[in-house]
């Protein structure tokens, strides 16, 4: 696995540093970009997230909490996109609609166990089966699995640090049902019908 990201970041950081010769700008940045989460936001690496339709608000806090050291990267890239660019970026790539996620290897045991977590302890901020969002929380349907499985384990053993809402929500959650609830988000298709429960209503709507 380390072997992997070593890898990984190196090839990221060598395509970086040609976007970057090319002079900063909000092309040559999101050309870098675009090696590794795709061109329209879906990428192709398992571990990578896929950055189309997600709300510009949690692309560009993703992007600062790694400038600033707030998150853990092994991408060099994502500490040096200028910050006059990080909003440029976000707006790109929330804006890309068109295309469509690749199917996820899932367990169908783990995604019923998994809708169950999210209907308990989820479902106020990732509405609509993480098709929708409340509370500034970003959309997880349809999302890489692997990708997913690997911020559960950050979240789990302190390397990312949850926002409190999260951690409030989640307390009493096993590992094991931080898992299956990964498997549920990846089953999702990102724009529905949802996979299980129909799409909860708030009260007054």
């Amino acid at each position: 696995m380390l072997r992997r990201l070593t890898l990984f970041a190196m090839v990221c950081s060598s395509l970086w540093e040609v976007s970057a010769a090319q002079g900063q700008t909000l092309d040559a940045t999101l050309s870098g970009c675009a090696q590794c989460h795709g061109p329209t936001g879906i990428s192709q690496l398992s571990e990578t997230p896929h950055l189309d339709r997600q709300l510009a608000g949690a692309i560009e806090e993703a992007m600062l909490a790694y400038s600033e050291a707030r998150r853990q990267t092994a991408v060099p890239l994502h500490k040096q996109v200028p910050r006059e660019l990080v909003s440029g970026v976000a707006a790109f790539y929330s804006g890309q609609k068109s295309g469509v996620r690749p199917a996820q290897n899932v367990d169908a045991l783990k995604v019923t166990q998994g809708e169950a977590v999210y209907n308990r302890h989820c479902y106020k901020c990732h509405d609509d089966a993480g098709r929708e969002s409340d509370n500034e929380a970003p959309l997880l349907a349809g999302q890489n699995l692997n990708y997913l499985l690997k911020q559960v384990m950050a979240y789990k053993d302190g390397s990312r640090k949850q926002p409190a809402m999260m951690e409030r929500a989640s307390r009493g959650v096993s590992e094991e049902d931080w898992i299956a609830t990964a498997h549920f988000f990846a089953a999702q298709d990102a724009v529905g019908p949802a996979i299980g429960k129909k799409k909860r209503r708030r009260s007054g709507q």
